[in-house]
């Protein structure tokens, strides 16, 4: 399973929010931010049917084996985010990564708290929730937690969430 959408995307705030209109935009200033992400998986997702026919007992065991490796040890990524201020004045939307068959929904939204809910219906049903708070202008943290797969093969996602305020100039990561 791969969680690399939140990790960029958690800045990535671009896109409208399935039913929002308006939102209060989250008291952070724009710019170059450090984000940390501290994430813990639990269980395995089933694997469709139809892809487990296609495969060959190898790439079931190196599948089955790769998931097993991420499976309960925490795994810490660090990065770096250009936030403008066109993206602070949107509420957080995941960007493409995270499937057409996703639906967004803003739970609430200030200027301290905001918090999302995402139901993903494709070939791999999940749900989650996301909650982001501005500790200062300069330092948020927040929390993920999603469910996906059918009730007899849940695979559990845990983030927790730290960013700090780096400057003002986005240097390289501006042009992206």
């Amino acid at each position: 399973m791969n969680i690399q959408w939140l990790t960029v995307a958690l800045f990535g705030l671009s896109g409208a929010v399935s039913g929002v209109v308006t939102a209060e935009p989250l008291g952070v200033k724009p710019g170059l931010w450090e984000m940390i992400h501290v994430s813990e998986i639990s269980g395995m997702p089933a694997i469709p049917p139809e892809a487990m026919a296609r495969m060959t007992p190898e790439q079931r065991a190196r599948i089955e084996q790769a998931l097993a490796a991420h499976a309960g040890a925490p795994t810490t990524q660090t990065r770096q985010s250009c936030v403008t201020k066109d993206k602070l004045e949107r509420p957080f939307a995941p960007d493409a990564r995270s499937g057409k068959d996703c639906k967004h929904t803003v739970v609430s939204s200030s200027s301290r708290k905001q918090e999302i809910h995402m139901e993903c219906n494709g070939r791999v049903k999940s749900s989650g929730d996301l909650r982001i708070e501005a500790i200062t202008p300069e330092n948020i943290k927040g929390d993920f937690h999603m469910v996906s797969g059918d009730p007899a093969h849940p695979m559990n996602v845990r983030m927790n969430i730290v960013g700090k305020w780096l400057g003002a100039d986005c240097g390289k990561l501006a042009e992206h």
